[in-house]
């Protein structure tokens, strides 16, 4: 990888990169995996990812990687938990399943960010799968709402900044 992550501040993250004058760079923004959910389709996640890894481009996740509606009294379980997930340490599975699965990727995982199921997840059981899985896999952690600026120096121009402000939603459908 040729680019850094670095946090600013709680909801400030600035990514640098060095290009050559004319060179273009990509990036992988994901949003709503919803990985333990017997809906994400995890083929084409599996696709993308290897796309990313191959140009070495990073990866952003802005809020629910988990769906995490399986835990006990959970109003909002409305399907089967995936194969290897009904356990009494759900929790605990959901972030050592994602670990696993994200370990062949965890260099061009650059921000994990909160989403509505995991500010749940907060509310109800005191736990942030987030800022575990991003510990686990080494990527930084941002919260629901922030600033990812990416700086792009360059050999012969100044320096370019491009701040993209990043915000989960609020409320159905966001």
């Amino acid at each position: 990888m040729t680019w850094t992550i670095e946090q600013r501040t709680d909801a400030v993250h600035i990514l640098t990169e060095p290009l050559l004058d004319n060179e273009r760079r990509r990036m992988l923004i994901l949003s709503d995996v919803h990985f333990d959910s017997t809906e994400c389709d995890r083929k084409l996640l599996t696709t993308h990812l290897d796309q990313a890894k191959e140009i070495g481009a990073p990866v952003i996740i802005i809020g629910d990687w988990f769906d995490s509606m399986r835990s006990t009294g959970d109003r909002r379980m409305t399907h089967g938990a995936r194969e290897g997930l009904d356990r009494l340490d759900y929790l605990d599975a959901l972030v050592d399943e994602s670990a696993a699965y994200l370990e062949a990727y965890k260099d061009n995982i650059a921000l994990l960010t909160q989403g509505n199921h995991e500010s749940a997840m907060m509310k109800h059981h005191n736990t942030n799968l987030t800022a575990r899985l991003a510990t686990r896999i080494g990527s930084e952690y941002g919260p629901y709402r922030g600033w990812l600026c990416l700086r792009y120096t360059r050999t012969t121009r100044a320096s370019q900044m491009v701040r993209i402000y990043y915000d989960h939603g609020s409320g159905g459908s966001a």
